[in-house]
């Protein structure tokens, strides 16, 4: 059930998506009450989130479900827990995971085809490193999804990718609306939170990993969260 719980990073209550702008405060101390008075992880009811946006749950593309046994598992352990519907996200990432369009709707068909995970809503999108390499991604073709043209982006937990803001200028551009995943990890911008505003002000949406509230990725992540 960890495990699982682990590879399911982002969450959502409107329309597949959520954290908008700002977290609701009310929100986010319902939900810090849900892991604070509950003795562990199996008491936990997540009905009221419904929708994650963001996991690694299709088999053997990244660094989520090896294989399709773990995702049946994962997702069966998730739906027990109330989570109803799941947005995949695998990465593409060139240098990692160099996955593409053809190798994420591959990964998807074997999930939906599976018996045990019949009924269940799963599709696919993905989240993109914005790097050195993510022009040549771009031009590819047409980016995956979430709803509503939302495209889901990260970058490396060590630095700010050069031209960030150039990057996002051009995503908007092309009629995007951009999700950044887990700003909450990128501790180089725990204290510049002023860099985090000009995203926000530039459009991007801001994804909170669910863990991170509770202290899992360390105190400096949960005070940033």
């Amino acid at each position: 059930m960890a495990k699982a719980f682990q590879l399911l990073e982002g969450f959502a209550i409107f329309k597949g998506f959520i954290l908008c702008q700002q977290a609701p405060l009310l929100l986010l101390l319902y939900m810090f009450n849900f892991f604070k008075k509950s003795s562990s992880l199996s008491e936990v009811r997540f009905d009221w989130l419904g929708t994650d946006i963001h996991s690694h749950l299709l088999p053997g593309i990244d660094d989520g479900s090896p294989d399709i046994a773990s995702s049946i598992q994962h997702i069966t352990a998730l739906k027990g827990l109330g989570f109803n519907k799941f947005i995949c996200t695998p990465h593409i990432f060139t240098e990692l995971y160099p996955n593409n369009r053809e190798t994420i709707t591959a990964a998807l068909a074997k999930v939906k085809a599976a018996p045990e995970l019949k009924g269940i809503d799963i599709s696919a999108a993905a989240e993109y490193m914005v790097d050195l390499d993510f022009n040549s991604v771009m031009e590819q073709g047409p980016l995956m999804e979430l709803p509503d043209k939302h495209v889901l982006i990260e970058m490396s937990y060590l630095a700010e990718t050069p031209d960030i803001e150039q990057h996002v200028f051009n995503l908007k551009v092309a009629g995007y609306q951009l999700i950044l995943a887990h700003p909450e990890r990128y501790t180089f911008y725990h204290r510049k939170p002023e860099k985090v505003e000009r995203l926000k002000d530039m459009g991007c949406l801001l994804q909170l990993n669910l863990l991170s509230v509770t202290g899992y990725y360390g105190k400096e992540v949960k005070e940033a969260a």
